[in-house]
């Protein structure tokens, strides 16, 4: 299933999901996507694929969770805490990450792309692989985080090198932060 497939239309499921916004608890959110009907988990992909329209799991604690290549295509995820998730693969496009944190989470491969990541905390993560755009220079915490062989508009490399969140090493892979995105200590030049 896709993690996208709990928003739900029907009035049945938009009370279960006003309990589970509630209780904050991913225990609620297992509990929603066990009970999602095929109908309405069809009705729910149609849904999110509308600009905006994608999962709202503000605020919830997805910490340690595998959610390796899930779908959270333009979802809501604003304060949202993903500290130790497995997210290898998975798909932000689009999404709203404004201030969730991803403290040491494994997301080789994912796409951050159209993402918004205002204040958003990467310390620590293994990024290597993934695809970020413009928006990772609005990070708010890039400390110890491997970017290695990650993908993002080059012509923003010098802003993102200037960054002073930009620093550390990884303590997961040992790779110095600045040396995975080919900063160094000099001015950058042409």
């Amino acid at each position: 299933f896709d993690i996208a497939s709990t928003v739900i239309n029907s009035n049945k499921n938009n009370s279960r999901r006003a309990w589970l916004q509630q209780q904050g608890s991913t225990a609620a959110l297992s509990l929603l996507l066990a009970s999602s009907t095929p109908q309405s988990a069809n009705a729910a992909g149609k849904d999110a694929s509308k600009k905006g329209s994608g999962l709202n799991v503000s605020n919830q604690d997805l910490s340690g969770q595998d959610l390796s290549k899930k779908d959270f295509r333009s979802a809501i995820a604003q304060g949202t805490n993903f500290t130790d998730a497995n997210l290898q693969g998975a798909q932000f496009q689009g999404a709203d990450l404004v201030g969730a944190t991803f403290v040491g989470a494994d997301i080789r491969g994912a796409n951050f792309d159209k993402a918004v990541l205002d204040k958003t905390i990467f310390r620590d993560a293994n990024a290597a692989g993934s695809t970020f755009g413009p928006t990772l220079l609005d990070a708010g915490d890039l400390e110890n985080v491997d970017l290695t062989n990650s993908v993002w508009p080059s012509k923003y490399r010098i802003m993102i090198c200037e960054m002073p969140e930009l620093k550390g090493t990884n303590p997961t892979t040992g790779v110095y932060t600045r040396d995975s995105v080919f900063c160094n200590d000099r001015p950058f030049s042409n």
